[in-house]
């Protein structure tokens, strides 16, 4: 894939990511506006400040890549401006991850309790942190075996075809 069609998608990428933490962010907010947040044990309203902050710290990570390959780059595309982004991706999502987590907590704290919560959560998040880290790692390691296999049948052919070359079969030479 070309760089400028890397950027570009992960330029995207990014810009969906920063929809679904606006959309987390005002669920968040909305949270300390409901009638049942008064009810709440204190323990629980110090974690939906906590995921407030995550996905803010997550939506300013993800607006950071736009702002940089306006600001700094001047809309141009490089190979550092590639490696920023797949990282401030990385970093970004993280956040966004625990954020998620602790909203599904609050949410099943309320109809689960504490144990039921944490569970519903830690599988929740747990969920999201495969869909989103985990098939690519899956995929990288992949490639790195593929990428590892194919070196290793190409010295096997060269070494194969230098040690016939050595070594005539039926008075053939290569």
């Amino acid at each position: 894939m070309e760089l400028k069609e890397t950027i570009k998608l992960g330029l995207d990428e990014s810009r969906v990511l920063v929809l679904g933490a606006e959309a987390l962010l005002g669920f968040q907010f909305r949270a300390f506006f409901q009638n049942g947040f008064e009810q709440l044990p204190t323990e629980v309203k110090d974690l939906l400040l906590i995921g407030l902050t995550a996905i803010a710290v997550a939506l300013a990570l993800l607006i950071a890549i736009a702002s940089y390959h306006r600001i700094v780059e001047q809309g141009s595309d490089s190979e550092g401006f590639a490696a920023f982004l797949a990282a401030m991706m990385c970093v970004a999502i993280l956040p966004l991850i625990a954020g998620l987590a602790i909203d599904l907590y609050v949410v099943a704290f309320k109809v689960l309790g504490q144990a039921g919560a944490l569970i519903f959560a830690t599988i929740g998040g747990a969920f999201a942190f495969t869909l989103l880290y985990g098939i690519e790692l899956i995929q990288r390691i992949r490639r790195k075996q593929q990428i590892a296999e194919k070196q290793r049948m190409s010295q096997a052919g060269a070494s194969w075809r230098s040690g016939a070359a050595r070594f005539p079969i039926f008075g053939f030479s290569h």
